[in-house]
């Protein structure tokens, strides 16, 4: 569950957290600090019809991909874990289940590419 539901504001071709982000996962508060950059849902540019189908700055799934790209970026778990993350955070703000799974698959077939893992 989301504690907080900040604004966002576009920033250096990415999009900026106005305030802190807390998601609430396993009993831990897990923090995306105000500041922080993100590129909300990493999408290839060569597939335009995904981005107009979810819609990442307006859909449910903002904040869900705000917390992932921050959980990846620090490395604050395995891979695996932080994939789990999102699902969990995607489903707490009621994105459906063809997205949430279409966009985990997503990110499980090609997060790998976005880190060191």
């Amino acid at each position: 569950m989301f504690l907080t539901s900040p604004a966002l504001y576009p920033d250096k071709g990415g999009w900026r957290l106005r305030d802190p982000l807390v998601f609430v996962y396993r009993g831990e508060n897990l923090e995306v600090p105000a500041g922080e950059l993100t590129d909300l849902a990493s999408i290839p540019r060569w597939l335009p019809i995904l981005v107009v189908l979810f819609n990442p700055i307006a859909g449910k799934d903002r904040y869900p991909a705000v917390l992932h790209d921050s959980l990846y970026r620090r490395k604050w778990a395995t891979r695996k874990e932080c994939d789990n993350v999102f699902l969990v955070a995607m489903k707490s703000t009621g994105v459906g289940w063809l997205k949430r799974h279409s966009l985990y698959a997503g990110v499980r077939a090609g997060g790998w590419t976005r880190g060191n893992w």
